[in-house]
């Protein structure tokens, strides 16, 4: 779609369909006084059914950029994010861009409100590392003009540029190497601070793994539960406890599995010879563990470089495009797993 040839949404159009003049709706958009009840329900009805924004003449009337991007992280708690921002940063700078970051706290309705904050903004296009989850307050995306890069999974129903990661095949990659070094009973530790649909894809690869052995997936052996560090640290205390033939645990991130980790040497076991560890990320912290971390790498840096140079391609072009690139995760053996 060629966004040259899409009609923006003016103040005018508001002004025809609520039958007003150009002023009004600008008294109402500016909240002036002076403007019965009335015509100020008239004009909000307008705008609402037109999606018009109220700097959209001002971006149809932009003859500069504003060389800025906007970028949309689910946490700042977990350090992967921290190596996003960094790339993206970065890469933005090398191509004379400034960065607006934003916060999302993993929630959908926050996705939604930040992406709107930024094209109000004027950034000339969004990196957003989404939670994965459709929200149908999204399909205004449809019908804007401001380029956006999906990091990490793309959302169903949305077409965007998309750079991310096999998360599948990194859960599989985990599992199977356990199962290779003789783990059997191997419990999946979902994440706090993480995309949705990475956690899903990456349980994904983990019950793969185990019906490719064929293992069962034991439900008692998931746990589902969103939990910080310190939750979860209690949380695996018990499940270790209750399910002593535990030989192997698989976190869904590296916090997690380092909460397991701690869990399971505060119990006197021993690592990895009663339990083996094995996370997901390849965050710096993985080297500081005692043992040191096994993990999945995930290509993040790449990603995050990739991400802004899909978006700056799609900002000069003045073209939206569907174009995606799949990186691929690798094993780092440390010393929480045994050797084959």
């Amino acid at each position: 779609m060629n966004r040259s040839k899409v009609h923006a949404i003016t103040i005018n159009d508001v002004a025809a369909k609520a039958g007003v003049s150009k002023a009004t709706v600008s008294r109402v958009i500016n909240n002036a006084e002076g403007v019965s009840s009335d015509l100020v329900e008239k004009v909000n009805s307008a705008i609402k059914e037109l999606d018009f924004r109220p700097n959209s003449l001002a971006r149809s009337l932009k003859v500069h950029k504003s060389k800025s991007i906007g970028l949309i992280i689910p946490s700042t708690e977990n350090p992967v994010f921290l190596t996003v921002l960094k790339q993206v940063e970065l890469t933005a700078m090398r191509y004379g861009f400034s960065l607006v970051l934003c916060n999302s706290d993993g929630n959908t309705d926050k996705e939604v409100s930040l992406i709107n904050l930024l094209i109000e903004k004027q950034t000339d296009g969004i990196v957003l590392d989404a939670v994965g989850e459709y929200n149908e307050g999204l399909d205004f995306l449809k019908r804007v003009g401001t380029p956006i890069v999906l990091l990490g999974k793309k959302i169903p129903g949305i077409d965007t540029q998309n750079a991310t990661c096999d998360n599948e095949r990194g859960g599989f990659l985990a599992t199977e190497y356990l199962l290779k070094t003789g783990c059997r009973n191997i419990a999946f530790v979902f994440a706090n601070n993480e995309s949705v649909s990475a956690l899903e894809d990456r349980f994904a690869g983990y019950a793969k793994a185990l019906q490719g052995y064929g293992v069962p997936l034991r439900e008692e052996l998931v746990v589902r539960k969103r939990l910080d560090y310190y939750g979860l640290f209690e949380e695996m205390t018990g499940l270790f406890s209750e399910r002593k033939e535990i030989d192997g645990v698989f976190g869904a991130n590296d916090i997690a599995a380092i909460s397991c980790l701690n869990a399971a040497r505060n119990l006197g076991k021993l690592i990895p010879a009663d339990v083996s560890v094995i996370g997901y990320d390849n965050i710096n912290y993985c080297e500081m563990t005692r043992p040191a971390l096994s993990t999945v790498q995930n290509p993040i840096a790449d990603m995050s470089v990739e991400s802004v140079k899909m978006l700056l391609r799609e900002i000069h072009r003045g073209e939206s495009s569907t174009e995606e690139k799949c990186f691929q995760p690798a094993l780092v053996l440390r010393d929480t797993t045994r050797r084959i």
